[in-house]
């Protein structure tokens, strides 16, 4: 009788014991799984799979441990960005300034807009010009050269996307009113601040294909 009370008291102890032990055990393996985790990331599967495993062979309940959540990506700035109030009104107004110098006739006014820089680039259709001074003349040779008309410039559907806290994204829609026609496209502008201000340093404009001739009695 006192050896059979003397196993259960034993027994009234050594189970809690036990239970207390693997619950420290677990413990330190899960911190160990989280040093293995830094490390390799396959590895982390076939310990959790290990620990879950012992336990279970030997009835082994613990507390479900708090998961380890990811760490959250860092916002980035991208197309789509909503560019701030000032930015905003800055682009605007450059790209306001360089059509108001054009309809003037002052082609220097409007290429104020540009980076004055060697490393500007300008591409259209299948040209590609490289430089403030070559898309200068290039713009001189097309629009003022031997009397030609430079128009009236109208700019619309104005879109300001933010790439970053000092570049924007410019898209919209050019025309050009002229006496015998009205060439009109689409255009791209990487616009950046810069000491002297915001500048567009790369142009990407393209023309819409000339409207086919109207066939009689199609008027």
């Amino acid at each position: 009788m006192n050896k059979l009370f003397s196993v259960s008291h034993r027994s009234r102890w050594f189970l809690p014991a036990l239970t207390a032990f693997f619950l420290a055990l677990a413990s330190v393996m899960f911190t160990i799984q989280g040093f293995a985790r830094k490390n390799d990331s396959n590895s982390n599967g076939r310990s959790i799979f290990a620990i879950g495993g012992f336990f279970a062979s030997n009835n082994v309940v613990i507390a479900d441990s708090p998961r380890i959540e990811p760490d959250k990506e860092k916002p980035t700035v991208g197309l789509g960005g909503l560019a701030d109030e000032a930015t905003s009104k800055a682009v605007q107004r450059l790209l306001e300034d360089q059509v108001t110098a054009w309809n003037q006739g002052d082609l220097k006014g409007f290429m104020a807009g540009y980076w004055n820089s060697p490393e500007l680039s300008f591409y259209s259709g299948n040209n590609k010009t490289k430089g403030w001074q070559e898309t200068y003349d290039r713009y001189r040779k097309r629009y003022q050269d031997d009397g030609k008309e430079m128009g009236k410039l109208t700019f619309s559907e104005l879109v300001l996307d933010s790439v970053g806290p000092e570049t924007v994204i410019a898209r919209g829609r050019w025309k050009l009113e002229m006496k015998a026609d009205k060439p009109e496209g689409l255009f791209t502008l990487i616009v950046r601040k810069l000491p002297e201000g915001w500048r567009i340093v790369h142009d990407h404009t393209s023309a819409a294909d000339p409207a086919p001739p109207k066939k009689p009695g199609n008027e």
